[in-house]
């Protein structure tokens, strides 16, 4: 459990610090950027630990204002881009609204593997981007 909170603290740390572009202007002057903290997400297994094999990823919201500023109340939304989502992933919510400029979301795996696309829109910009659902690993020598 440490090691993956330590994973998930860096990737957080990380991705604040600067990686990744802004979309936008939007209608209303909002820049923004999506990320997820695992692109790879895991069905559930019960040899597999999941701090080792996450099922789950956090979806990563980030809006700016006109003066380049955390928005705070901005809503945003995330839908799923494709028929191909169904049964791969869920959503925690399809909607929230920033709080000091950050909304965020979870996705999780559902019942089956594949990759979903999710488009993430903030007023009239909209960013997709895709998570990808594997089986759990094979513990090593078991067979």
């Amino acid at each position: 459990m440490r090691r993956m909170t330590l994973i998930v603290l860096c990737g957080v740390v990380l991705w604040g610090c600067g990686g990744g572009r802004y979309l936008g202007p939007t209608g209303q002057g909002y820049t923004f950027r999506a990320r997820t903290v695992w692109d790879v997400i895991y069905l559930p297994g019960d040899l597999v630990s999941p701090e080792d094999f996450p099922r789950a990823t956090t979806l990563l919201v980030q809006v700016r204002d006109v003066k380049d500023q955390p928005a705070a109340g901005v809503p945003v939304t995330v839908q799923f881009a494709g028929s191909e989502c169904q049964g791969v992933v869920t959503l925690s919510a399809q909607q929230a609204v920033t709080v000091q400029g950050q909304a965020s979301f979870t996705v999780t795996a559902a019942d089956t593997t594949g990759a979903c696309r999710l488009a993430v829109r903030v007023d009239n910009v909209t960013q997709e981007l895709e998570v990808a659902v594997y089986p759990p690993p094979e513990p090593p020598g078991f067979r």
